[in-house]
């Protein structure tokens, strides 16, 4: 992630607000650590943030990254509410 971008900043204060913990690593878009190896890998489309999953499929959508981890983490404070 890169804090300064605001699709970031959402993602660190849904995280916040959440409770959740992941490891988080800070690129530098200024100095195009996005398109640097390891990322680069791992993120073709150079998106920040993105989010590494287990099975090594990338999320590359803020919104997306948070929804996804409220559902996996199973918090009891739902941000995008209950489909049941």
């Amino acid at each position: 992630q890169f804090d300064l971008a605001p699709a970031s900043r959402r993602v660190t204060f849904f995280l916040r607000e959440t409770g959740i913990k992941v490891p988080i690593v800070q690129l530098n878009v200024r100095d195009g650590d996005q398109f640097k190896e390891l990322y680069n890998s791992l993120n073709p489309v150079h998106r920040i943030p993105f989010l590494e999953l287990d099975n090594g499929t990338t999320i590359a959508q803020s919104v997306a990254i948070c929804a996804y981890l409220e559902e996996t983490y199973n918090v009891p404070k739902k941000l995008f509410g209950n489909n049941s």
